[in-house]
């Protein structure tokens, strides 16, 4: 059973690692490469909206980073990613087309012409994946961009990874910033006391 947990302060919706890679494979069945390149690419190097924007494509289907994004306060870093992100952009890559635009989300109009798209889209497509997870699991999902950094981030941590190395993932300068990126299991903690479900004190 895949739970969907919403911290209501920032409104983030917490996605299970299965839940991306079901939005993913889906995406690739259906062919929407550019949708399921946004997003690997996101939850995986678990960058920010503005960051994956700055993603340009030359080299991403032969090494596993990107161009230098500049993040918060001017901070300059790559976005690094696995084989399942480079399959996509691969898929994404070939399907565009050859091109001399150098930002990786391009739109292709009926008539050939191409255009860098405006990072506003990404909201769009997030709606799409709360649709696809709502039809899939029969509940309601709320999604925005920033949802597939705190997820990765909690999914890493319920892994056992440590948060010196989350830190590093997140490009965060301190490592109170990325505990407040993990989702709060107080109710777990409680529930598991009384030997019940979290549900049961969910408020």
């Amino acid at each position: 059973m895949m739970i969907i947990i919403t911290n209501s302060i920032r409104d983030i919706t917490f996605i299970t690692e299965d839940q991306i890679n079901w939005l993913i494979d889906e995406l690739l069945e259906q062919e929407k490469y550019m949708l399921a390149t946004y997003l690997a690419l996101s939850y995986y190097s678990a960058a920010r909206k503005n960051e994956v924007y700055q993603v340009q494509k030359e080299g991403l289907t032969e090494q596993y980073y990107t161009n230098v994004v500049r993040g918060k306060r001017g901070k300059k870093f790559r976005l690094y990613y696995n084989h399942r992100v480079q399959k996509c952009i691969r898929l994404y890559i070939n399907q565009r087309g050859k091109d001399t635009i150098p930002d990786l989300f391009v739109r292709v109009y009926k008539n050939g012409e191409r255009k860098r798209l405006n990072k506003s889209v990404f909201n769009y497509w997030c709606e799409i994946f709360a649709k696809m997870l709502n039809e899939k699991e029969g509940k309601g999902f709320k999604i925005n961009p920033h949802c597939f950094r705190h997820s990765r981030l909690d999914n890493l941590k319920v892994q056992g990874v440590p948060l010196e190395k989350l830190k590093s993932l997140a490009n965060h300068s301190d490592i109170s910033t990325t505990e407040s990126y993990l989702k709060d299991r107080s109710e777990e903690d409680i529930a598991e006391i009384f030997g019940m479900d979290p549900s049961y004190f969910a408020a």
